[in-house]
Order: C-alpha cells, then sequence, then structure tokens
C-alpha cells in the first residue's frame, strides 16, 4: 500500500510537471500572437462546460440542418447570374493549370496552419507538424497529383460535423438552440491552403479582386472594411448628406452559396481547364457525418448542388407527358405509361402551362463550350454517319473555331439522346430480302393476336459445354477480373456441344430433341413426322394451326415441301434471312442461361440439363 501510494504520488507530480513544461513552451511560442494567447488562458480559466444530457440524436441533427438549408434554397425564386464576364478581363491571362509545389512550401503551410485535429484524423494535427520532415515526399506527391490532375481525393471531401450549443445558458434539448461545427481533415487543410495561395496570388496580380472585398484578401481584414465605411459616413456628413446603414445577416449563408454561381463566377475571372476542373471536384460529392458527444453517427451528403441529381428527361418524353395531358390523361396514368414519376409528370405539365414549352429555360452557371449550332451540326453528322468517332468530332468543332475535348462531345451527344453503343450484328440484307420482309410485314400489319397464338415457331439450335452461350455478371473489385470466382472456363472449340430441334407457340414450348447427326432433309422429315404433330396435340392447337420455319435449305427441299402438303400442314411462308422475326430465339437464350447457371461437366450432363430446363419453361 506504501509503495501504491508513493507512485501515485510521483505520478501526479510528473503530470504536474509534464502541463507546466506543456503549457510553458505553448505560450512562448504564441507570445507575439494575441489571439492564441488570449485562446490559451481562456481554456485554462473558462474549460468548456461538459455537454448537457439530450434525447436528441445524430440522426435528428442531420436531419434538421438538410432541412434546414434545403428551405432555404427553396426559398430562391430565382438564382443571380453573374453579371462578371470574361471579356472585361480579356487583358488578364487565364489561369488553366495549378502549379506544382516544392516540399519546402508545403513544410511550411504545414507547420504555420492551426493544428486543429479533426476525429477523421489518424493521428493527432500537432504531431503530425512534429514529424512531417519525415512524411513531407508522401504529402508533397499527394498535394502535387492533386493539382495536375484537378481532382480533389474523396476522402478529403469528409467532414466530421459536431453540433455546439450557440450560448451555455440555452436549452440543451432544443435542436434549433445549436450550431453545427464542420471540421475538416488537416491534410485536406493543407490541400485547401496551397490552391487558396496560389488562386490568391492570381487575383491580386492581375488585379481582378473586387475592390471592395476585405475578407480572404491579403492585408485586409473586418478592420479594414469597418475603416471603409467609417470614412463614406464621414464623408457624408462633411457634404451634410444623411446617410443609411443596412447591415445583412443571411441565415446559414455559408451553406445556401450555389455552387454552379461559384463555378460561374470562377470562369468569368478567367479559371479554366484543369485549375476550374479541381474546383469543380472540390465542391462535388462532398459529405459530411454529424456526432453527438461520443455516440451516435450519421451520415448525409451536402444539401448544397453537390446532391445526388436524377436525369434529365429527354425533350421527346417531355413532349409526350404534355401530349397525354391534353389527351385528358391523369398523371398518375401519364407517369405509369412512360416510367416517370408523377411528381415529375406535374413539374412538366405546370412548366408548359406556364412558359408553354418543354425546353430547358435559361440556367445560372457557366454557358455551354458548344452552341445550340455547333450541336445541331455534330447531331446531324451522327445522324447521316453513326460510326463518326469522337475524335472526328472533336476535329470538326476545332476547324469550325471551337476547341472541347472527347467528354464534351459525349455529354451534348447524350442530351441530344445519343448514346454510344456497340453496333447490333445482322444478317447481311440484299435487296430482295430488304422487300421481302417489307412484304411479309405488311401482309401481316393487321393480323389479330388470335391468329399469332395458332402458330407453331421452330428452329435448330447449338449448344457448347464451355462455350459463350450467354452473358455472366459478376460483383468484382478493381484489376480482380482474373479471380477465379470472377472468370467463366473457356476451351477451345467450346468443349464440345449438341444441336438441339424445339418448337413452341403461345400455349408454352413444345418438344425439344437433340440432333445427334449431321442433319439433311430426310432426317428434317423424321424430326417433324415424329414431333410436329404430338406437340401440336400437347400444346392443344386449334383446328387449321400454321407452322414456321425458315429458309434453311433442308426446309425449303422439295422433298420436304411435298412432305408437309401430304400431311397438310400449313406452312407460314417465311422471307429469307430474318432470324430476328423468329420469336423462339428468345427461348433459346433464356433456356442458355439457365444451363450456363447449371454448369454441366460433360455433354451427357449437358443433354440432360438441356432436357430439364426446357420442361420447366413456363406456358406463358
Amino acid at each position: 500500500l506504501i509503495s501504491y501510494r508513493t507512485l501515485l504520488s510521483k505520478f501526479s507530480l510528473d503530470m504536474t510537471s509534464a502541463k507546466t513544461s506543456f503549457y510553458k513552451e505553448k505560450l512562448e511560442t504564441s507570445a507575439q500572437d494575441p489571439r492564441k494567447l488570449h485562446n490559451i488562458f481562456s481554456s485554462l480559466f473558462n474549460p468548456p462546460a461538459p455537454p448537457s444530457p439530450s434525447s436528441l440524436t445524430a440522426e435528428d441533427f442531420a436531419t434538421f440542418y438538410t432541412e434546414k438549408i434545403e428551405r432555404i434554397c427553396q426559398a430562391f425564386t430565382s438564382l443571380p447570374t453573374s453579371s462578371t464576364s470574361h471579356s472585361q478581363h480579356s487583358t488578364t491571362p487565364s489561369l488553366t493549370q495549378l502549379s506544382t509545389v516544392a516540399a519546402e512550401e508545403v513544410l511550411q503551410i504545414t507547420r504555420s496552419c492551426n493544428p486543429t485535429t479533426c476525429p477523421l484524423d489518424p493521428i493527432p494535427s500537432a504531431m503530425l507538424q512534429t514529424i512531417s520532415p519525415d512524411l513531407l515526399p508522401f504529402i508533397t506527391t499527394v498535394i502535387n497529383g492533386s493539382l495536375t490532375s484537378g481532382h480533389v481525393p474523396t476522402v478529403f471531401k469528409k467532414a466530421k460535423v459536431i453540433p455546439v450549443l450557440k450560448k451555455p445558458a440555452l436549452d440543451p434539448s432544443d435542436i434549433s438552440n445549436y450550431r453545427p461545427v464542420s471540421l475538416l481533415s488537416f491534410l485536406s487543410k493543407i490541400l485547401e491552403r496551397v490552391v487558396c495561395n496560389q488562386l490568391s496570388d492570381y487575383l491580386m496580380q492581375n488585379n481582378v479582386h473586387d475592390p471592395n472585398q476585405s475578407g480572404f484578401k491579403a492585408a485586409h481584414s473586418t478592420e479594414t472594411a469597418l475603416l471603409a465605411v467609417t470614412e463614406k459616413l464621414h464623408a457624408a456628413r462633411s457634404a451634410k448628406l444623411s446617410s443609411v446603414l443596412i447591415l445583412l445577416d443571411l441565415s446559414a449563408a455559408f451553406d445556401t452559396v450555389n455552387h454552379k454561381t461559384l463555378l460561374s463566377t470562377l470562369r468569368s475571372l478567367g479559371i479554366y481547364g484543369t485549375a476550374w476542373e479541381w474546383f469543380a471536384s472540390y465542391l462535388d460529392g462532398r459529405s459530411y457525418q454529424y456526432k453527438r458527444h461520443l455516440s451516435t453517427t450519421s451520415n448525409s451528403q451536402t444539401p448544397n448542388s453537390t446532391m445526388a441529381k436524377t436525369k434529365e428527361l429527354l425533350k421527346d418524353t417531355r413532349n409526350k407527358i404534355v401530349d397525354l395531358h391534353q389527351a385528358g390523361k391523369t398523371e398518375s396514368a401519364i407517369g405509369k405509361q412512360l416510367g416517370v414519376k408523377k411528381s415529375t409528370v406535374g413539374a412538366i405539365i405546370r412548366k408548359w402551362k406556364t412558359y408553354k414549352t418543354t425546353d430547358n429555360l435559361p440556367r445560372s452557371g457557366a454557358p455551354r463550350k458548344i452552341s445550340p449550332r455547333g450541336v445541331k451540326m455534330i447531331s446531324r453528322t451522327v445522324s447521316k454517319s453513326p460510326r463518326t468517332t469522337r475524335g472526328d468530332l472533336v476535329n470538326d468543332l476545332q476547324r469550325a473555331g471551337t476547341k472541347v475535348t472527347k467528354a464534351t462531345i459525349s455529354n451534348t451527344l447524350r442530351r441530344q439522346g445519343l448514346k454510344s453503343c456497340s453496333a447490333r450484328r445482322v444478317p447481311l440484307l440484299k435487296p430482295v430480302h430488304v422487300r421481302a420482309r417489307l412484304k411479309f410485314a405488311r401482309e401481316h400489319l393487321d393480323d389479330p393476336e388470335e391468329d399469332w397464338e395458332n402458330v407453331i415457331w421452330s428452329d435448330e439450335t447449338k449448344i457448347e459445354l464451355f462455350g459463350k452461350n450467354s452473358t455472366c455478371r459478376v460483383w468484382r473489385r478493381k484489376n480482380a477480373e482474373l479471380h477465379p470466382k470472377n472468370t467463366i472456363p473457356t476451351v477451345k472449340h467450346g468443349g464440345g456441344n449438341i444441336m438441339l430441334w424445339g418448337c413452341f407457340s403461345a400455349k408454352g414450348p413444345g418438344r425439344l430433341i437433340r440432333v445427334k447427326e449431321r442433319m439433311n432433309g430426310a432426317m428434317y422429315r423424321e424430326i417433324l413426322s415424329k414431333n410436329l404433330l404430338p406437340s401440336a396435340r400437347a400444346l392443344k392447337m386449334k383446328c387449321g394451326w400454321v407452322f414456321q420455319h425458315d429458309n434453311d435449305p433442308k426446309h425449303t427441299a422439295r422433298a420436304t415441301k411435298e412432305w408437309l402438303r401430304k400431311k397438310h400442314f400449313k406452312v407460314l411462308e417465311w422471307p429469307s434471312q430474318s432470324p430476328d422475326l423468329n420469336p423462339i430465339g428468345n427461348l433459346w437464350r433464356e433456356l442458355k442461361i439457365r444451363v450456363a447457371q447449371r454448369q454441366p461437366q460433360n455433354i451427357t450432363a449437358l443433354e440432360e440439363i438441356c432436357m430439364e430446363e426446357w420442361a420447366k419453361l413456363p406456358a406463358t
């Protein structure tokens, strides 16, 4: 017990000595900074009170602040557009690329930053400042990578938000009495300081600062703003004029800054290229995490323009909504028919009633890089020649005096409803085939549904043991495409295959048989004699049912035609080169998908699984 008391006393003395040394060093380093000295003494003599007990959770705060910002943003009837265009600063150079920084500059900024530690930091900021010379090469690489690529790492865009009572005497159970304090990681602050220095230098060197700006401007502060206002008041009084001073206090002013307007303003100041992309990346995809005391957390997205946006409807779809509305359909019916939310349908109809158009109204933000005339030009080009590449379109626009990237081309065409897709492989059609298909379509255009229900469709198909019978999608991580779990084993020539003949009608699948030898006309007639009529009976086809097969030479041979005539089978006249018209292709695809999921290991198992899965196919 005596030894324990001795150790406890020694520990207490050591702690007191450590605290004394800590605060002594802190006071000495802050001797020339009155603000830091005030904060140190304030924390010593007025320590923060412990958090008051409250039933409010992190989810409550997240919901309250998000809804508050959304209400304020919704109250804006219109967004102001930037009144300054780049043409006004045409004599000043543009800032298109942020410069890389030397390790010495990064070290200086790291040591000059206030070492406030965020819960997202893996180590205390003060410790990071101490060991920064050892980590300097890595920190510099990360910062320069962000500057040159125009991309801000996602981890730097996360914030921890802690609600703090505005005044100690306020009711802690009232959520409106709290102020959200947002904390960012220390490294993100270093990156922000680097970019801020370069932006400030650009604005000062080119004299594009607002002359009345005092905040976030070198050698300026609230004191300079106060002096400017005081000087104007004195001047007005000397001129015997009256003065009216209006002071505005905006609620959640920082959180309600529109990001599109902000980016547009940067463009008007000559910020372009990768430099502008860095700011766009900085504002996009930001998220925050509320923390209530030290227990509950809640993740949310920022409620500004970085929130996930719904895909804009094509103009054709908007026009269809208006047409259906004029035809007397309800908003719910229109939404169900077109697959659009009822609220979206209502918004489009209200907009049409107000402005008599479904076109997009003028928006704030940077203008489109491609003019409406340029959009029409590239749309017309790809409509005439769908195989035109993005590079060709970039060159066309560049010759017309507009410099754009391939990504801009893709985005512009996508807004016109044009999407880059792999060209479908289809049978080669000669003019005679086209005429035959058109004739077939015209002859059967008005056929009632009952006629098609009385048709037995047939065809042959090949199913490979290890071939590409169907597509298979997997969930995997980046660079894990060759993991055995994420691959489909293949062998040369598919590892063997089987040929199948099958038929079906609107009432369900008919018979399915394996063709074990090379099929010729005689074998085909034997297949029909043993399977076609039994299939018709099993499907309970009506009298006068029609048989369909394509124009394969075995099917159109004179002997086959004569056999069908003698059996009194009605045959549907079929245009050549038209496998896409036969609905049995959908049935073959479904069968191949089911067989691939069973993973047969040999030909015998492949045949058995094909028969089992065919029998399981639903009748409708």
